[in-house]
């Protein structure tokens, strides 16, 4: 079997498949997009759902989460509670934020300046949910491993926890915003 190379013009919407252009159709890059940002909103709401209930008083996995966000969760100050309110907030928005960057047909078909605002902040919420996860999760992992030492008093439950779950789930959605926003985008900005 030869390998033949494919010739793909470069704002092209085509993938290489086993020596043929297959075009990525507008509506198999709407339906990943769909999914990708239904999946990024399901793990930020999640999240923005588990913080609503630790700041309510909730404790259930709250003793995984240590530092300061279990320090706030616990207290019972008004400075407490907007902080959480704050928190919660900023998860819902940044989990619909990929949605919103959809239009409602999938298409580019509503107003350009405010897809490109809403656009601009999915990507600003998606490079840093990605970069926050990604970065926590491979720190917590090396201390995990041994690789490198805890900080003294560090409770290591609470890193073990983050390192495989709480971290990557941030990882996992900004990954999903991500991929919402690369799929949907107009084949010309390719």
């Amino acid at each position: 079997m030869t390998n033949t190379a494919v010739r793909v013009p470069r704002n092209s919407s085509a993938v290489a498949l086993e020596g043929a252009a297959v075009p990525a159709t507008p509506a198999t890059r709407t339906r990943v997009a769909e999914v990708a940002a239904a999946a990024a909103s399901v793990l930020g709401l999640g999240s923005a759902a588990l913080s609503l209930g630790w700041g309510l008083g909730g404790t259930v996995l709250l003793d995984t989460v240590g530092g300061a966000a279990e320090r706030v969760a616990q207290e019972s100050t008004p400075l407490a509670l907007v902080a959480v309110v704050a928190v919660v907030a900023l998860k819902v928005v940044a989990a619909m934020l990929p949605g919103w960057a959809l239009s409602p047909d999938g298409s580019t078909g509503y107003p350009s300046a405010r897809r490109r605002v809403v656009r601009a902040l999915a990507w600003v919420a998606a490079a840093s949910l990605t970069g926050y996860g990604t970065v926590m999760t491979v720190s917590g992992l090396l201390v995990t491993t041994g690789v490198v030492d805890a900080a003294a008093g560090a409770d290591l439950r609470a890193v073990a926890w983050n390192a495989y779950l709480w971290d990557p789930w941030f990882l996992l959605w900004g990954l999903a915003a991500t991929v919402a926003l690369l799929a949907s985008r107009e084949p010309d900005a390719r």
